[in-house]
């Protein structure tokens, strides 16, 4: 008896002892314009989307957070609860990854392109049928990347989709045939498998990589005009901390040292969440310059138009980020098109209604169906933009 007791108390003290992972609900705020959202980042506030439509602003704070200190009316507030167990750990990613590889070796080859702060490989896929060289010179070659940011569950179900698409499509699908045989089409479905982890084992709206416990934001981390226009933050707690240095962070220099490498004509970078397609650049008032901006921003249009809502209704947004959301610097599609002539673009899948964690079972199959068409009409303008240097 005397065990017995001894045991459930030693339970019990250990259950009490042990962290409780934070809570986090999503507060919906009235929008007034970007200066607000450009005030909010500043003291320190998450601004996970805005909806310039319905004109709200959607915030993730902690349990607890008074949210009249603000000044804005709360529209909507709801409790965020730990993601869908359906959607993938680091290691399942690896796992899938090497899993494909092996089944179609003929199409697949896995490749190592850094480590994380904490030891983890970064792993990207070149899909193409390898069987099949259309010319001496190398392939074209095209990036999808996801999961930049740790929360953002939804973003590697659409490149891994993409790679399941291509290798079983192939004898069947006239467009991928001819896309496999032409180009090497390369995935990185998870650029921050640190962060990643953090949301599984400890906080799930955990955004940044795990550096030092505070972590850096990685899509604030890339040299192109970092800290340029005050859209990134200096302090470490804040959720858009650029790093101590452009460049810092070993996750951004792997997709670095994999763009570098291979050189891609266009780029998609995944994110979640707004519905949205992003060119650059992020500091207002800088565009593309012309003439090359008019063929850059007319493909980035249409890939818009060719994304359906989750609403079912209209389709996604296009324009620079500090229209559609905020000023953003250091970010990697403004560094691969200034340092390489990538084509490059940022989608932000699902709704404010979604968020970063819907449903897998309900907003899965929905969201890489609906991204399909983007996809593949980013294959389908390769030839427009020449070899990069």
């Amino acid at each position: 008896m005397a065990q017995y007791l001894f045991g459930l108390l030693s339970a019990f003290f250990l259950t009490a002892s042990a962290p409780t992972p934070p809570k986090f609900r999503y507060m919906q705020i009235a929008y007034t314009g970007p200066k607000q959202v450009r005030d909010l980042m500043a003291a320190g506030w998450d601004v996970a989307g805005v909806n310039q439509d319905k004109k709200r602003i959607t915030l993730v704070v902690k349990d607890g957070t008074v949210m009249k200190t603000l000044g804005f009316p709360v529209l909507t507030s709801r409790e965020l609860y730990a993601p869908d167990s359906s959607y993938k750990t680091p290691d399942e990613v690896t796992k899938i990854l090497l899993d494909y590889e092996t089944r179609y070796p003929q199409f697949v080859a896995v490749h190592k392109i850094g480590t994380t702060v904490e030891g983890r490989d970064i792993y990207a896929a070149e899909i193409t049928a390898r069987f099949v060289k259309m010319s001496p010179d190398p392939k074209p070659t095209v990036l999808f990347d996801s999961l930049h940011h740790a929360r953002e569950v939804m973003t590697p179900e659409v490149t891994l989709d993409i790679l399941d698409q291509l290798v079983t499509q192939y004898s069947t699908d006239s467009d991928i045939t001819k896309w496999m045989h032409k180009y090497a089409i390369w995935i990185v479905p998870m650029v921050n498998p640190d962060g990643s982890q953090k949301v599984w084992t400890s906080s799930s709206m955990w955004r940044k990589n795990t550096r030092g416990g505070y972590g850096v934001d990685i899509n604030r981390n890339y040299p192109q005009d970092w800290n340029k226009c005050n859209g990134s933050s200096g302090d470490r707690n804040n959720e858009t901390y650029r790093g101590s240095s452009a460049g810092s962070e070993p996750e951004t220099q792997g997709l670095m040292s994999l763009v570098a490498s291979i050189k891609p004509r266009i780029n998609v970078s995944y994110h979640s969440f707004s519905e949205i397609v992003i060119y650059p650049y992020g500091c207002r008032p800088d565009r593309i310059p012309l003439p090359g901006r008019t063929d850059y921003e007319a493909v980035g249009k249409e890939l818009a138009k060719k994304l359906v809502r989750d609403s079912g209704s209209g389709t996604y947004k296009a324009g620079v980020v500090y229209d559609l959301l905020y000023d953003a610097d250091g970010g990697s599609i403004d560094w691969m098109y200034a340092k390489h002539g990538t084509v490059s673009y940022v989608v932000e899948v699902n709704s404010d209604s979604q968020g970063f964690q819907p449903s897998y079972s309900r907003w899965r199959d929905d969201t890489v169906k609906r991204q399909r068409p983007g996809w593949r009409y980013i294959l389908s303008q390769v030839e427009k933009f020449p070899r990069t240097p």
